[in-house]
């Protein structure tokens, strides 16, 4: 049934729906159009070349957002700190961590490099990272974003990684992310935000365990990019003519524990 033509939905739903759905999930639950597997994706190669350099993005928006965004990962896996300066990663950590302390640590110093006190860390299996930046004494500003967790707009997603993904991909439509300067984000991308469709209609991005079997290893550049695009919105700006990265006051790097 086309949802266009038969009138059942009203046109500020189907807006609603347009703005908030990739085109070809539009496309397929709302005028019941045949999506290919290659147009499962929310963010496709082709958006990824039209995106512009940082400095332009910078310009458009006239406004500086800062966030280190954290996908812990113990017994072996990476773990990826990026620092996020209006969606461009400026300094990148890849470690391999057996304790918390380790990756509060190093999310500290970069948090120092790029000059923010703003954090946001994927909770879903582990809370303990979060949790330590949260009671640090320099008054981290720290969002907690969990994957399988419910999403705040429970119409179109599953749960919060479809959420994510999907504002991520929102953001590359418009233009209003940087370029990636990393080839392998860029080879991850279009693989890590693929998605299905539930029962229910809703997006759920497709399983890890599918992804790494496509990249041959884990998306963690991309999730880690994908929470600091979304974790940028919840940021205060700073201005574009502020204080220069060698203005901002150091604050101390404390150890934990």
């Amino acid at each position: 049934l086309d949802a266009e033509k038969a009138g059942i939905l009203t046109e500020q739903d189907l807006a609603e729906a347009r703005e908030e759905m990739p085109i070809a999930m539009y496309d397929q639950e709302f005028r019941c159009s045949r999506v290919t597997q290659e147009e499962r994706t929310l963010i496709t190669s082709e958006m990824l070349s039209q995106l512009p350099p940082v400095d332009s993005v910078k310009l458009i928006t006239n406004e500086i957002r800062k966030i280190v965004s954290i996908d812990p990962a113990f017994t072996g896996d990476v773990c990826k700190i990026g620092g996020i300066v209006n969606t461009d990663i400026e300094e990148e950590r890849n470690i391999h961590p057996t304790k918390t302390e380790e990756i509060v640590l190093e999310g500290k110093v970069v948090a120092r490099h790029i000059g923010t006190k703003n954090f946001i860390v994927d909770t879903g299996w582990n809370p303990g990272v979060a949790d330590a930046l949260a009671a640090d004494e320099a008054g981290y500003n720290v969002i907690r974003f969990n994957s399988a967790a419910k999403p705040m707009d429970e119409r179109f997603y599953a749960n919060m990684r479809a959420e994510g993904y999907a504002y991520a991909a929102r953001q590359v439509s418009k233009l209003q992310v940087a370029r990636p300067k990393s080839q392998e984000l860029i080879r991850q991308l279009p693989v890590a935000a693929r998605y299905k469709t539930t029962t229910g209609g809703k997006l759920l991005i497709v399983p890890k365990q599918e992804i790494r079997k496509v990249l041959g290893r884990s998306p963690d550049d991309a999730d880690m990019w994908m929470m600091g695009v979304y974790g940028l919105q919840k940021v205060e700006p700073e201005s574009a003519k502020k204080q220069s990265k060698s203005q901002v006051p150091n604050f101390v790097v404390l150890g934990v524990g």
